[in-house]
């Protein structure tokens, strides 16, 4: 797992304290450290043809790859992640969680995200799926689909607002009875009341579709943490699970000069010594996030309470944090 650089400016704490984690009721989680589909707590591992694993993960490690359609070759060759088990039962409470970062729209077709959407040989299967839908709508939309007695369509429907690209979202997908919630960062954005279920079908398809004639699917983005729960997660646990922020970060030997936030102490605002950074958060001692922004000169925090925070800045060779006071 990667270590999290901290700049010598702040070397007084050697960790980051996160808000707790949820594992009651966890059957497989899949964090992507190892360079594989691995399942870190079961042993429903995946395979990878032509994975990418990358240091811009969410948290402190890595994070599965994936390049998109190229426009032109719908035969090429794409990344292809799968887990050949459904894990769990799509007529009983479950959870599915995972973050994700577009990198880029699909002008053509939806992307897909995770899919069961079909067999290993690319038959249809019923199942359930997260994609992005194709430009110009570019939400999330995630799927229940029945086939039994010929392809019925969509059981469930539940679609977000409009993706950023280059931003991190985490996803959480619950079924209690036959209530579907869908949740963004933490937040419920909808529900299904159809009261019906996906059929079951018995392998997860990462980043792209099963189908040989679907090449164009191929999701353009990074996918980490991905979790499937046996049970349904309440909304506070959902929140709670959207503040944890995974692994620890650790104090390299040789602290990073490479970013630095002054003035610090500060007493209302902040700046950078980079203009490399893409995404800057801040997180109180629990691991709770209380201020989020894309890259900007200054940054205001005069309505964080004093106190100490870490200060997470995502840039695009990896996430460096550092302790920062707000007086």
């Amino acid at each position: 797992m990667k270590k999290i650089i901290l700049s010598t400016a702040i070397a007084l704490t050697a960790f980051v304290s996160n808000a707790q984690d949820i594992t009651s009721g966890l059957v497989s989680k899949y964090t992507f450290d190892q360079d594989s589909i691995e399942d870190v707590i079961g042993n429903n591992n995946g395979t990878t043809l032509n994975g990418i694993y990358n240091f811009s993960g969410y948290g402190t490690g890595k994070a599965i790859g994936f390049n998109g359609f190229d426009g032109t070759d719908p035969q090429a060759i794409v990344n292809k992640g799968v887990i050949e088990d459904s894990i769990v039962a799509f007529d009983q409470d479950f959870t599915i969680s995972f973050w994700f970062r577009l990198t880029d729209y699909n002008l053509n077709q939806p992307m897909i995200i995770l899919s069961s959407r079909r067999t290993l040989t690319g038959s249809e299967a019923g199942g359930i799926e997260f994609a992005i839908r194709k430009d110009p709508f570019n939400t999330l939309q995630v799927a229940g689909r029945k086939i039994t007695g010929g392809l019925l369509g969509l059981q469930y429907n539940i679609e977000s607002g409009i993706i950023s690209t280059n931003q991190w979202y985490f996803v959480c997908f619950t079924q209690i009875g036959a209530l579907q919630t869908l949740y963004l960062n933490g937040n419920q954005i909808g529900q299904d009341l159809t009261n019906s279920f996906a059929e079951q079908s018995n392998l997860w398809a990462l980043g792209s579709s099963r189908s040989p004639g679907e090449n164009e699917r191929e999701f353009n983005g990074s996918i980490d943490e991905l979790r499937l729960y046996n049970r349904a997660l309440s909304g506070q646990e959902v929140a709670q699970l959207y503040n944890f922020i995974p692994g620890t970060a650790s104090i390299e030997e040789n602290f990073s000069e490479q970013i630095k936030a002054y003035p610090n102490p500060t007493n209302n605002s902040f700046n950078l010594s980079t203009k490399d950074v893409l995404n800057v958060s801040i997180y109180d001692l629990s691991g709770t996030l209380v201020f989020q922004s894309t890259a900007k000169e200054t940054y205001d925090i005069s309505h964080l309470s004093s106190g100490s925070y870490i200060l997470s800045a995502e840039t695009a060779n990896g996430l460096y944090q550092q302790k920062i006071i707000k007086r």
